[in-house]
């Protein structure tokens, strides 16, 4: 564990904030930390008060996230992550009439039942401790929403819940879809993200995508503007080597 420098103090005594100080990965319990960080300070800096302020800080590590497909026995489950998800990302930029309609109808049991049963669709979950966090969708064949490219694979939805943004679970699931993608032979990855999602569009830029070309999403009676964008996955013999 590092201390901090001679010169940092200023008197005898030396109180720091917990929460801002120490960035490691414990291992042991919150005592032993403070234990061993005592005898750090007091071995570094000899007889001396040492006096930690733990400002309602609590010590955690994040579980493994554990990627696995959806059966049809998950259906309560991935109803209410598809419902959570999709409420959270584009409440604030729809009305409640309009994001009601679209929940009711595009997760009823119905409609995700008959989802789960396509052979050409596949439905993935990112779990922590069996907490279902985030979950993937992807389309392949006639069942992708537009193209209907058997030499594509249609990444449909990836939504993380918003307490969980930031830490890697989108990408893992984009690294589940695209080693699917792969698996499969295919020439490229698509998918259409709102034009006023900048966080997702990001996102996909990131990792390679491009613009090619816009399509009408309809959420209740309000048609909105998707961005299409592609990832070529093989080169093509084509005069221009892509598809």
């Amino acid at each position: 564990m590092t201390v901090p420098h001679r010169d940092f103090l200023r008197s005898d005594t030396l109180t720091f904030n917990f929460r801002s100080f120490i960035s490691v990965q414990f291992r042991g319990t919150v005592i032993q930390v403070l234990q061993d960080l005592v005898k750090d300070l007091t071995d570094n800096f000899g007889r001396m008060t040492v006096t930690l302020r733990l400002t309602k800080y609590k010590v955690r590590t994040m579980s493994k996230i554990v990627i696995r497909k959806v059966t049809i026995k998950d259906l309560d489950e991935l109803q209410k992550i598809g419902r959570q998800t999709f409420y959270e990302t584009f409440a604030s930029g729809n009305t409640e009439e309009n994001m009601s309609k679209y929940l009711e109808e595009a997760f009823s049991v119905a409609r995700l039942t008959t989802e789960l049963s396509d052979k050409n669709a596949e439905f993935y979950f990112a779990t922590i401790d069996e907490n279902v966090i985030g979950y993937l969708k992807i389309n392949f064949g006639q069942s992708q929403t537009e193209l209907k490219d058997d030499k594509a694979v249609e990444i449909e939805r990836i939504y993380v819940l918003k307490e969980y943004h930031g830490k890697n679970v989108g990408q893992l699931l984009y690294d589940k879809a695209l080693a699917i993608a792969r698996q499969k032979n295919v020439d490229y990855v698509w998918l259409g993200v709102w034009e006023q999602n900048p966080r997702a569009i990001n996102f996909y830029k990131k990792n390679g995508f491009v613009e090619f070309d816009k399509h009408i999403f309809k959420l209740g009676d309000d048609e909105q503007t998707d961005i299409m964008m592609k990832l070529t996955l093989k080169q093509t013999s084509d005069k221009n080597g892509s598809r």
